[in-house]
């Protein structure tokens, strides 16, 4: 049954254009993702620039056309496209899933307390762990690469 469902996931893999030019996202990095979803949201509110910018004519022609605005823009778009997919994602998790979502990642419950707060089996936390993950990179396949790669060297900068 796992290897008919894994080579429907692979042909499907293959026939979309899209995800065929796309590397597969892994699970660690959408745990990466989901447990540092508080410090990224904080990281977009913290990037609101502290002092007012005016606006200044200049007439003389310069090479550097690219502004600390539009540096700042930039930034905080690539962050909050993040956010905004991985939350989408969370939100489309089935409420048994998004339960164990929010023990696992926001709480930091461990699979044995989460086994007890919820009275399931070892191998259901498993496979619904396993399940989130998949919905989420699933979405977060749908991030155009360019987005991704920008979003890291951002991440990496600050």
């Amino acid at each position: 049954m796992a290897e008919v469902q894994g080579s429907l996931k692979a042909s499907l893999w293959e026939r979309d254009p899209v995800m065929a030019s796309q590397t597969p996202i892994s699970s660690r990095m959408v745990d990466w993702f989901l447990y540092n979803l508080p410090m990224l949201k904080e990281k977009v509110e913290e990037s609101v620039p502290g002092a007012t910018c005016m606006v200044t004519v200049v007439w003389a022609r310069t090479n550097n056309t690219e502004s600390k605005i539009e540096r700042y823009a930039i930034k905080r778009a690539a962050v909050q496209s993040l956010i905004d997919v991985i939350e989408k994602g969370i939100k489309s998790l089935h409420p048994d899933q998004r339960k164990i979502y929010r023990l696992k990642y926001r709480r930091g419950f461990a699979r044995s307390d989460i086994k007890k707060r919820l009275y399931l089996s070892s191998r259901t936390i498993d496979r619904r762990l396993a399940e989130i993950r998949e919905a989420l990179a699933l979405y977060l396949q749908g991030v155009p690469e360019s987005d991704m790669n920008e979003f890291w060297r951002i991440l990496g900068n600050d």
